[in-house]
């Protein structure tokens, strides 16, 4: 996806480059230079136990999550819709088969994930759900997680804390207990060249905090991977076959950061 801000042009690359072989975000271009490698984790990973598996330890299953050199998904299809040449927007839809940390030794999936992102100029859209095919409890998800490389300047969850113009250094930083924070879900973080957002719909589905820990925060950067999260799930939460949840989400990017705000929330 490629467009113009403020006449810079950005670019956005999109590729099936997780160790799962899934659709990630894969470089970030300004005026065709890579300010960003991303990769890994962007769409997410699960840590889901099924009611039948074996004893195995905790873990990450889906996105760029490999357990035991093992393969934890597959992508099961992939559609690119769109009118052909230039247009002002398209969409992608892909399905994933997922197991269980707890399944992986017997290679069982036991859910599957839908993702539908809508491109726009500088706004990514995702309607995400996910359908468990036997019992099973989700017990973390971390919804549109991003990479940070390349924006590492300043961290700022709307609405939260910090506030604008905080250093962004390597360190653990929250929006504060889900209690206390009632307002949009939208963590910017900036570079010298361009800002990135990740966004979460607070009206749409499990977007409103239903299954996250009035403790918790709905936002968060991490120490070890440098990355930003938007928390989902973060209490367990028990599904019969048959059951799951939606969110709805995305990125953003662009060369202002009132212009991303603004740019996620006309999707809102």
């Amino acid at each position: 996806m490629s467009w113009f801000d403020h006449r810079k042009l950005i670019r956005v690359e999109m590729a099936n480059a997780t160790a799962n072989g899934l659709p990630t975000i894969n470089g970030i271009y300004v005026d065709n230079a890579r300010i960003a490698r991303a990769g890994g984790d962007w769409w997410p990973p699960v840590v889901i136990k099924a009611d039948e598996g074996d004893d195995a330890p905790r873990d990450y299953t889906g996105g760029n999550h490999l357990k035991g050199g093992v393969r934890t998904a597959r992508l099961l299809d992939w559609q690119l819709n769109r009118g052909g040449g230039d247009c002002s927007s398209f969409s992608v839809s892909w399905t994933v088969e997922l197991m269980a940390y707890n399944t992986v030794g017997k290679r069982r999936p036991i859910a599957q994930q839908q993702f539908v992102a809508r491109f726009y100029p500088g706004v990514i859209e995702t309607v995400y759900g996910i359908t468990l095919s036997e019992p099973a409890s989700v017990l973390w998800e971390n919804g549109p997680q991003m990479t940070t490389d390349g924006f590492r300047e300043s961290l700022h969850f709307i609405g939260g804390a910090p506030q604008p113009g905080t250093p962004f250094i390597d360190d653990v930083r929250n929006s504060g207990p889900r209690r206390q924070f009632k307002t949009d879900r939208i963590a910017v973080v900036t570079g010298t060249n361009a800002v990135q957002a990740s966004w979460v719909d607070p009206k749409f589905d499990a977007g409103d905090g239903r299954y996250v820990d009035p403790r918790s925060a709905f936002m968060r950067s991490a120490q070890r991977t440098g990355k930003v999260y938007q928390a989902i799930v973060t209490t367990p939460i028990h599904f019969n076959a048959g059951q799951g949840y939606q969110w709805r989400g995305g990125y953003a990017w662009g060369i202002h950061e009132s212009d991303v705000i603004a740019l996620i929330r006309k999707r809102m």
